[in-house]
């Protein structure tokens, strides 16, 4: 337990760090909001198609430095990392938080880095030429798989039909909370909930939540999976019984009192979740063109493939 608290402690300072350095090279490089991109990207969720390679690339969320920038590309794949759909980010508010929170610290970093000219030393060089393979790679099965992948609504439908719980809206919490800088005053307000006044009332002149994050009486939705946004909130509350005062627990900014006042799945319809279904036929259509790739060009490439049946083996052992 003592081992588990050190390093949750460690990785809250890392994260704080983190940010902070971003914050500080942000002005540094003038980094600036796009109005005009982020506006764009929300347009783009809002319409349910999905971002082509030219729309990543193309819809700008910051700016900064000489050329800089921080794009679609660079959210939508966060949101694949941190495996949250792009409908957990429908607002020109969320789209500049989550960006300033998760994208920014690492892409000033990066600026720092290619001015110290850290790309130009070997170890870097190596990996930076590996990736560059790995890129050409995609691009052939691009070329491979054109015109492979249409899905239709029919085959689409009838794949819905078999996986709907696949499907379901992630798990959402909404809670109402006071977030506090120290113990001694969150348990205070603990006190005066308990005796009878609502967070409701006391959250509006109390917690420092920002009101980015929730409404003047302290009420919070958040997805189960936002845990990193939240500061380690979301880990306690999905441990805590629903209608159940809990706290003051030590979380990301201070002390937290919160009740949960519900969590559930929403069940969809086809036409709600239609483009991921849409993502996940394809996604297991090219599995299988693949498959028949590799099956095709074994017997051709026989000759010139060689196992090195030591390093194959201390591989399994690892397992």
């Amino acid at each position: 337990m003592i081992q588990e608290i050190g390093q949750e402690l460690q990785r809250r300072k890392f994260d704080m760090g983190r940010r902070a350095l971003g914050a500080r090279l942000a002005v540094e490089y003038n980094l600036v909001p796009n109005k005009e991109g982020v506006s764009a990207y929300v347009d783009k969720v809002a319409s349910g198609t999905p971002f082509t390679d030219e729309d990543e690339d193309s819809i700008v969320l910051f700016t900064f430095a000489d050329s800089g920038k921080i794009t679609a590309g660079d959210l939508v794949e966060l949101l694949k990392v941190q495996k949250m759909p792009l409908t957990s980010v429908t607002t020109a508010e969320r789209v500049v938080s989550m960006s300033t929170q998760m994208l920014v610290p690492d892409a000033m970093s990066f600026e720092t880095a290619l001015r110290s000219g850290i790309d130009k030393e070997p170890p870097v060089a190596d990996w930076l030429e590996k990736q560059r393979r790995w890129h050409l790679i995609a691009e052939l099965r691009a070329s491979i798989l054109e015109g492979k992948l249409d899905v239709s609504e029919e085959e689409a439908g009838r794949y819905f039909a078999e996986n709907s719980a696949m499907f379901a809206d992630p798990e959402l919490l909404e809670l109402e909370e006071i977030l506090v800088e120290t113990k001694e005053a969150a348990e205070a307000l603990r006190r005066q909930i308990d005796n009878g006044t609502s967070i409701g009332e006391l959250a509006g002149s109390h917690s420092k939540r920002d009101l980015d994050h929730r409404d003047e009486r302290g009420r919070v939705q958040f997805f189960a999976f936002e845990k990193a946004l939240w500061g380690g909130l979301a880990e306690v509350a999905k441990e805590a019984q629903t209608g159940v005062l809990t706290g003051p627990v030590e979380v990301e900014g201070g002390y937290s009192v919160f009740r949960i006042l519900s969590r559930g799945r929403k069940a969809v319809t086809f036409d709600k979740v239609k483009t991921r279904v849409v993502a996940t036929v394809r996604w297991l259509r090219k599995q299988v063109l693949f498959e028949e790739l590799v099956e095709k060009l074994r017997p051709q490439y026989a000759s010139e493939v060689v196992i090195d049946e030591a390093v194959l083996e201390s591989l399994l052992e690892q397992e």
